[in-house]
């Protein structure tokens, strides 16, 4: 077994990480360390994690199969869940309305490139520009 999954050290553990985190954001933002380094340090830290977890996951769901789909483990409860999705392509009508709703959507589009009102064939009214909201600024990895 890892060391630090024994539960009187894994706390510890979880702390000085929190701290040695903590120290990286206090640094970067006193501009004592590169943020762009210390920023692709974490992203890649996220990334083992996220990898991590993704290989002890089947291992996770058969551990929780043994316990009733729920336990309580340092504080946090796990239990499962399961998402769903509908399918509507089969519905003509569902169909025809996405189209023209697609076909007005691109409308509006084209009409907030050209600040102007748009008319498209079957519809009777000028169609308005959309509203353009930018999204947040971020960071892109290449």
């Amino acid at each position: 077994m890892v060391d630090f999954l024994q539960p009187e050290k894994s706390v510890l553990y979880a702390l000085n990480l929190k701290k040695e985190f903590d120290s990286l954001v206090f640094h970067v933002k006193e501009g004592n360390d590169k943020p762009l380094e210390a920023f692709l340090l974490l992203r890649a830290i996220k990334d083992y994690c996220e990898s991590a977890i993704d290989e002890i996951k089947e291992n996770c769901m058969k551990e929780l199969d043994l316990t009733d789909g729920k336990v309580e483990l340092f504080g946090e409860k796990l239990s499962f869940t399961q998402s769903g999705q509908y399918d509507y392509k089969d519905c003509h009508i569902w169909r025809k309305t996405k189209e023209k709703l697609s076909q007005i959507e691109n409308a509006m589009k084209l009409a907030f490139a050209k600040k102007e009102l748009i008319k498209i064939p079957g519809i009777s009214e000028m169609i308005p520009p959309a509203i353009y909201s930018p999204s947040k600024k971020s960071i892109k990895i290449n």
